[in-house]
């Protein structure tokens, strides 16, 4: 799917963005007071909880490494999906100005990851990717509904903040959601429902790393109200549920994407 040449910088890439994440994720899980007073006391539950999925998600990323070169090329869309997550995390952090002395790390880490995805999405041959006869088709059509669930969702939840915002002219708390969410990832969300009621390859392709970047940020903020009484916070209860769907209910459509589609062997690194 990737040519070695591009492979080696891939992996180059891959491997620095892993060290700095586990670097600066295990500061900020050691020292919570690192995002004091940047971050209103109401996020650092869910800080940690980023942190915390951080951790395993660099860890991912190098696992996802190891299978690759033993030629399990499908592993390249969990890739590219670990990698999702990061830039879209670290631009949470960088964008809201959680300044500290990790600063500088988290424009690395988003820095490096949007040039790791420009690579592998230029470089990637995905006619490569193709639906195995024996095995049933992707749940294009549930994944779908799922997708644009979530673009209305989180579409309605944000404009209840912005549109009072806008009116008192007062910025809200945590602005850069609103921005990456609004602009960039409910638009992509909605683009790829169609594509996948269509049947397209590009759907198919573009289903798996969605998937686990949707996953591994529903997980983030599933945990984070989780955590919410070591904070001496109370439970919300009816927005567990919400982000149990949004977490779990995406990395639950990932194993029968992987079951059902199959990508040629390249030569690995």
């Amino acid at each position: 799917m990737v040519k070695a040449a591009s492979q080696k910088a891939l992996f180059t890439l891959s491997r620095i963005i892993s060290i700095i994440t586990l670097s600066v994720a295990s500061c900020g899980v050691i020292d919570l007071s690192l995002y004091r007073p940047s971050v209103p006391e109401n996020f650092i539950p869910g800080v940690l909880s980023q942190d915390l999925v951080s951790l395993w998600v660099a860890v991912g990323l190098l696992l996802c490494e190891w299978l690759i070169r033993r030629g399990r090329n499908l592993v390249w869309l969990i890739w590219a999906g670990l990698i999702g997550y990061l830039f879209y995390a670290y631009a949470l952090y960088s964008f809201d100005g959680v300044y500290n002395p990790l600063y500088l790390f988290y424009l690395a880490i988003i820095s490096l990851a949007i040039y790791a995805l420009i690579l592998f999405f230029t470089h990637a041959d995905f006619r490569d990717i193709h639906l195995k006869t024996i095995q049933k088709p992707p749940p294009r059509k549930l994944t779908a509904v799922l997708f644009l669930f979530l673009a209305l969702l989180f579409a309605g939840l944000w404009l209840r903040i912005l549109i009072p915002a806008m009116r008192d002219r007062i910025p809200p708390d945590g602005n850069s959601i609103f921005v990456l969410d609004l602009s960039f990832v409910l638009p992509l969300l909605v683009v790829e429902a169609r594509l996948l009621i269509k049947g397209t390859r590009l759907g198919d392709v573009l289903a798996i790393p969605l998937l686990i970047k949707a996953g591994t940020l529903g997980l983030s903020v599933f945990l984070g109200t989780l955590l919410a009484p070591w904070f001496d916070r109370q439970i919300d209860f009816a927005s567990v549920g919400i982000y149990a769907v949004m977490g779990l209910g995406p990395l639950i459509l990932i194993g029968p994407f992987l079951r059902s589609l199959s990508a040629l062997p390249s030569k690995a690194v």
